[in-house]
């Protein structure tokens, strides 16, 4: 490994802790490129709930931060809020400080990727999605009547601001397939390489035999999951006699309400790292289940690693290669899922489900996919 290899890295949200998908897939990327001796240049929008951390130092060469720009004028452009927001003229200094290749961790963070001070240098944009799919399925999901017309709104400018951006870039990272097949069908001229999510796994952590509940686990701030949260309540959890717990950040008001509904149901509000690895290890069903295949889903990849049996339905598999196997199973009918339920509480987790399991990892292996990115660095 060469010693002098640097690269700009642009986040869109400052990558630690790693607490949600997006910011996982940085972290760890940092962490990994570290590792093998990469030096990365880090800078990162401040949220201004959001704190520096000293853990980034440990990683990087240097770490800059800009306060994003969260002012309400942001929205009156024809760009995307998320790009928007932010744009900051002390991080187009720092980028042309040096000639080193540049990665743009999304289209929020790839405002000067255009840039014609940028037109020589080496540009790579990672995609956790396609955001104007994404959004407008936030827009879908959303119950409130002003986050409805914002996310209807942001995903029309994300989709022109895409074609923009897209098109300066040197090689485009998608996380799944079918963003991949997105991109060469509407993209043709663009080079593209599929790397999946980086993520803290490296080897299963599953424990055998019985768990005593079924979890469900994700940000309940955001509508895709306490859209899912609630389906499992109305939907699966009168049916069952089974424990049900549904764990993450930010439940909302209403998912305690309907869960009070029913019995068999423990809502366990924003658990620290260690406690939600204990409750998907101890947990002998992890439903994972979402109205919306866009991106690669991280509760996807750290239930593979570390829950026992997985129960969900294909959106949740989007973009990957997984098929169901005696570790994990798919059902996308009601009816069908509450069957699987109860005949999988007579099932234990042994060393054939592990083995099926370990068949299903290969895709999602940190070394494989850290091979590739340093090729194109």
């Amino acid at each position: 490994m060469n010693e002098d290899r640097f690269i700009h890295i642009i986040s869109f949200d400052i990558p630690y802790p790693a607490d949600y998908g997006g910011v996982i897939d940085v972290f760890y990327k940092i962490k990994y490129l570290h590792q093998q001796g990469v030096k990365v240049i880090l800078h990162c929008f401040q949220y201004k709930e959001k704190n520096r951390r000293d853990e980034l130092e440990k990683y990087c060469e240097k770490v800059h931060y800009y306060e994003r720009d969260t002012s309400y004028k942001k929205h009156l452009s024809l760009l995307p809020y998320t790009v928007k927001s932010r744009i900051n003229k002390e991080l187009l200094s720092h980028l042309l400080k040096d000639n080193y290749p540049v990665l743009f961790e999304t289209l929020h963070a790839a405002y000067y990727m255009h840039h014609p001070l940028l037109r020589k240098r080496k540009k790579i944009l990672r995609l956790s999605n396609i955001e104007h799919h994404y959004y407008y399925n936030l827009f879908k999901a959303e119950k409130k009547c002003l986050k409805k017309m914002y996310f209807l709104v942001e995903s029309v400018k994300l989709y022109f601001y895409e074609k923009k951006a897209f098109k300066e870039a040197d090689i485009i990272l998608p996380v799944t397939k079918s963003d991949d097949d997105y991109i060469k069908k509407y993209y043709s001229k663009i080079k593209t390489d599929l790397i999946p999510s980086f993520h803290p796994y490296n080897d299963m952590s599953t424990f055998k035999g019985s768990g005593r509940y079924l979890l469900y686990h994700g940000n309940l701030g955001i509508a895709e999951n306490y859209k899912a949260a609630a389906y499992l309540i109305d939907h699966i959890a009168g049916k069952v006699n089974y424990s049900i717990v549904i764990a993450g950040k930010n439940p909302p008001k209403f998912l305690y309400q309907k869960a009070r509904q029913q019995s068999n149901i423990q809502i366990v509000s924003d658990p620290d790292e260690e406690e939600m690895k204990q409750l998907i290890q101890n947990a002998h069903i992890v439903w994972l289940y979402t109205h919306q295949a866009t991106g690669l889903k991280l509760k996807l990849i750290c239930s593979l690693y570390t829950a026992r049996f997985i129960l969900c339905n294909d959106k949740m598999l989007g973009g990957t290669k997984i098929k169901p196997n005696h570790s994990l199973y798919v059902e996308n009918n009601t009816e069908n899922a509450i069957e699987t339920i109860e005949y999988l509480k007579t099932c234990e987790f042994d060393d054939i489900a592990i083995s099926h399991r370990q068949e299903l990892l290969v895709e999602f292996e940190n070394k494989i996919n850290l091979e590739k990115l340093l090729k194109l660095i």
